[in-house]
């Protein structure tokens, strides 16, 4: 897996049902703006076959005032007056927005960020090197913060040390901020938005979210409602996780073999930790010195284009080189002689390494990985980098 993971976005306008989205929002935009970074440097792509499950997921669900993203759930307030709108972002990532006009002219936004619903955008291999919650939030917060050099108003902006009921009951990763920024008006009025944005890492998928609460009112001669912290600090404490749901379903570790990685990890050039593509499977009477030869035939699939549908997939998913991070696709029997070998995408930690890297060459015989297998979400499933082993 080359270093080759940028997008294939050519546009920077997001517009829903013919109206441009609200610029108020620049710190959700971090998929968007790191795409858009990207885009500086690297040409739109052509568009490239990507293979998908059949079973697909919701990606967001509104069923009684409650918004949910993937295994989080915040209830929205009970005044009146909301209207709901979903703003499809690139590859697939969503933001709710949902908004109400005050009756002394305000006018209230919140919004949920599900960016992982495409988990190929190039930030997400920085969010999936954490070692834990605690350091993927971090990693959170960086990319966030490179977002938001990109975007100008920013009057004021302060962290905040508080706990809210997602880490008192959930014991989630959270971080708050409060910012105060400008928005110019489409008939050059001069707008302030006070925001307050919380962000978390779902203890149950271990992937961040975003939500946020925020009221504009007008620069010259306006005021922010007098309910609004009230009203804030209660959106983000209605904030849930299903941990109870999911953490029920079956995890494992199991062996698995390389097929491809990102070719800095045969070497120390640097210390970072880069994605790899796994075959594995949870079968326990598969032996491990099984999938090194299944990984090998895999790898000879990619940039071709067999007649075989199941075989194409496979192939398709490899020659793309981005990296799913959360689903994984089953290996044709014809391969695998199995109907249960997976393929999955992680990140290789350098930390987990023997020698800080894989080695040159193939040796792909000669190692086997270990990887822990737990649900991201209710159709999905992640991996991660346990260690490394000799084969026997």
């Amino acid at each position: 897996m080359i270093d080759k993971l940028g997008a294939q976005y050519s546009t920077t306008t997001l517009r829903v049902s013919g109206s441009v989205v609200s610029a108020r929002w620049p710190t959700l935009l971090f998929a968007t703006v790191l795409l858009l970074c990207a885009c500086a440097t690297v040409p739109p792509q052509p568009e490239r076959v990507v293979a998908k499950p059949t079973e697909s997921r919701p990606v967001v669900a509104g069923v009684d005032d409650v918004i949910t993203v993937r295994a989080m759930s915040v209830r929205l307030p009970a005044a009146a007056g909301w209207k709901k709108r979903e703003v499809p972002m690139a590859d697939g990532a969503v933001l709710i927005e949902i908004e109400r006009a005050l009756t002394i002219g305000n006018r209230v936004q919140i919004h949920v960020a599900d960016y992982f619903g495409a988990p190929r955008l190039l930030p997400m291999e920085l969010m999936m090197s954490g070692l834990g919650d605690a350091e993927r939030l971090t990693n959170f917060l960086m990319v966030m913060a490179e977002a938001e050099t990109k975007f100008p108003g920013q009057r004021q902006s302060q962290w905040v040390d508080m706990q809210r009921e997602p880490q008192r009951r959930f014991r989630a990763a959270c971080r708050e901020k409060h910012e105060l920024r400008e928005e110019r008006a489409g008939d050059g009025k001069l707008y302030l938005w006070q925001d307050w944005m919380l962000y978390c890492v779902d203890p149950v998928s271990h992937l961040p979210v975003q939500v946020d609460y925020a009221e504009r009112f007008a620069a010259e001669g306006g005021t922010i409602s007098p309910t609004f912290v009230a009203d804030a600090a209660a959106f983000f404490d209605s904030i849930e996780f299903r941990a109870a749901e999911l953490t029920a379903r079956p995890t494992a570790e199991v062996s698995a073999a390389l097929i491809q990685a990102n070719t800095r990890l045969f070497s120390d050039v640097d210390q970072k930790d880069y994605p790899a593509s796994l075959v594995f499977s949870l079968d326990p009477n598969i032996k491990e010195a099984m999938l090194p030869p299944v990984g090998r035939r895999l790898f000879l699939l990619k940039g071709t284009s067999p007649r075989d549908p199941s075989e194409n997939a496979i192939a398709a998913y490899l020659t793309d080189e981005r990296p799913f991070y959360t689903r994984f696709m089953r290996v044709p029997e014809s391969i695998a002689n199995s109907d249960k070998v997976f393929v999955g995408d992680l990140v290789i930690h350098r930390a987990r390494l023997p020698k800080g890297h894989l080695g040159k060459g193939s040796g792909y015989a000669q190692f086997i990985f270990r990887i822990r297998v737990y649900p991201a979400t209710e159709h999905e499933y992640r991996l991660e980098h346990v260690g490394i082993q000799w084969l026997k």
